[in-house]
């Protein structure tokens, strides 16, 4: 199973991202700071994570969108993904979040819970059935020492201290 393609519309900084990924073991996003890679990681992580949820017969799903995922220009945030399964079907779904409304709003429902039903009762007959693994964690920045001091006479001179 891999995931063949994303639609980001109005989350977080971006404001409509459409990536096509190859069908490879491995994936590199690069980027200037700023350029939305931990945005599409979180996204990938929260449409993913109701397809763990469903997998793992929970009702409670621990990642999902919030207002705060909404773009600032925007009323609703609209994310797709599509994936290819062992068997080269393709199973996409898409999550909408409006501003304002609590309850997040999730298509395909019923194509992805036959999908997981079956590989539910495939793993009670082989219980070593290769299961996908996405591993994300989260990157939270801080600064631990502004390089930069300002000083009190008028002109304000901006001063950069050296850090190595």
């Amino acid at each position: 199973m891999y995931i063949e393609k994303l639609h980001v519309q109005n989350f977080r900084g971006l404001r409509e991202v459409i990536l096509n990924f190859p069908q490879s073991n491995l994936i590199v996003l690069i980027g200037i700071n700023g350029a939305g890679k931990s945005s599409i990681l979180d996204c990938i992580a929260i449409m993913l994570a109701q397809f763990v949820a469903r997998l793992r017969k929970s009702r409670k799903v621990e990642v999902r969108l919030t207002e705060n995922d909404i773009n600032i220009h925007s009323d609703f945030t609209a994310n797709t993904i599509t994936i290819v399964t062992e068997e080269q079907e393709r199973l996409s779904w898409t999550m909408v979040q409006e501003f304002e409304h609590k309850q997040q709003n999730l298509s395909n429902y019923n194509e992805i819970n036959n999908y997981i039903k079956q590989l539910q009762e495939n793993l009670q007959y082989n219980p070593s059935l290769n299961l996908p693994v996405m591993v994300y964690y989260q990157t939270h920045r801080m600064v631990l020492k502004n390089p930069y001091t300002f000083s009190t006479k008028s002109d304000s001179k901006i001063k950069k201290e050296a850090h190595y």
